[in-house]
């Protein structure tokens, strides 16, 4: 539980962050890149993703960081939140 409200934390200082700059409006994520933060939100480790989409752990992170650089996000759970706020992951 502890763990949990530390990442919250820091998930909320980051969404912070991001409200600073004005938040992208048109992102053209790829399919692999939405699937890849669909299961992060659903929260799936980067294993498990890499698992159930039949891909590298190492290709997961590469899809998670490319689609953090084109949100303009600081972490993961921020991109996750940024793209949920976009509708980008329905």
């Amino acid at each position: 539980m502890l763990i949990i409200a530390r990442m919250e934390t820091r998930s909320r200082w980051h969404v912070l962050k991001m409200k600073s700059k004005n938040p992208p409006t048109s992102i053209h994520l790829s399919s692999r890149q939405r699937e890849c933060l669909r299961l992060i939100a659903e929260g799936h480790t980067v294993t498990s993703a890499g698992y159930r989409l039949g891909i590298s752990i190492r290709m997961v992170r590469v899809h998670l960081r490319v689609a953090r650089e084109k949100l303009g996000a600081a972490s993961t759970s921020q991109a996750v939140h940024i793209a949920v706020k976009l509708g980008l992951l329905e």
